[in-house]
């Protein structure tokens, strides 16, 4: 009778601790992913590990449940339960400044070279900034670098001209005088060196 009340004791403290392992490896894969998608450059590990908010929610949401069926005490149900509605509620504002990159154009490298530059606009409507990324290969073995930043207002990203001159540099022309020049490495397609001229 003993043992099979312990068996069932143990049983009941299974889901706790299976949701808590998930909840700690959520937590630890986000640092530990970003800085391997920063290291490596990969667009795939780049895509999963670009916002923290996701990883912030789940870890809430799975840490909660994991301490209220682990154990009874208020002490410590109480402030964990408060330290997860608070990771909650800051995934919000989070989610919404993480979803606010829009892709406004996309311009393929020369016929046979497997690069491609895609333009983004940031969240300010205003005076919004703009970033220039160089993606080079595809599927699973794509890797992305930044190429340049600027800010401007909507209009100026119509006049802007991006073009290629040839597989290892890119020409990008705003105002009509202001030129930037970005130098690609001819075997991995990363930026090495960028001047502007106005």
């Amino acid at each position: 009778m003993t043992t099979h009340r312990y068996v069932l004791r143990r049983r009941s403290r299974l889901p706790g601790g299976v949701l808590l392992a998930a909840a700690v490896l959520t937590a630890v894969a986000y640092p530990l992913g970003s800085r391997a998608a920063e290291s490596s450059r990969l667009l795939v590990l780049l895509t999963v590990f670009a916002h923290l908010w996701p990883f912030l929610l789940a870890t809430a949401v799975l840490l909660a449940p994991a301490v209220w069926l682990l154990t009874r005490q208020v002490a410590v149900r109480v402030p964990v339960l408060v330290l997860c509605a608070g990771a909650a509620l800051a995934a919000v504002p989070l989610a919404r400044t993480g979803a606010s990159w829009d892709e406004i154009g996309l311009v393929p490298a020369p016929a046979g070279v497997d690069r491609r530059v895609v333009v983004e606009s940031g969240p300010n409507a205003i005076d919004p900034p703009w970033r220039v990324t160089v993606v080079a290969g595809s599927g699973l073995a794509a890797h992305s670098w930044p190429a340049t930043t600027f800010r401007g207002a909507p209009e100026d990203y119509a006049h802007a001209e991006i073009t290629w001159r040839g597989p290892d540099e890119l020409r990008i022309v705003r105002n009509g005088s202001e030129v930037t020049t970005v130098l690609l490495d001819p075997h991995t397609g990363e930026p090495v060196r960028e001047r502007t001229v106005r």
